[in-house]
């Protein structure tokens, strides 16, 4: 059996507004991904909607990325990141490169 792929990324967006008399119990929501690439795809999406869409990893994944809205097109234009393969953490450490 072959085993799942964790979700790490997240995309936080806006809900519409819910109509005059309807209540809504939140005004957000979040989607998880498995990598960085489906993450900024949905993003995209969302940005058409709202501009207040934040997104990053979820733990225990490191290094922790958190996105902003002010930083959310400068992420999107970004190329992927080196922790964009995904690696659990205790295979992270062999990929990364000392400075």
């Amino acid at each position: 059996m072959a085993a799942r792929r964790k979700h790490i990324w997240y995309v936080s967006f806006e809900v519409p507004r819910a109509p005059i008399g309807e209540k809504r119990p939140y005004s957000r929501k979040t989607r998880t991904f498995q990598s960085e690439i489906e993450a900024k795809t949905f993003a995209k999406e969302q940005l058409q909607g709202s501009p207040n869409v934040n997104a990053g990893t979820l733990n225990p994944f490191l290094p922790k990325r958190v996105i902003t809205s002010a930083q959310i097109y400068e992420w999107l234009e970004a190329p992927l990141s080196s922790e964009s393969e995904d690696l659990p953490h205790s295979e992270q450490s062999s990929v990364r490169t000392r400075r």
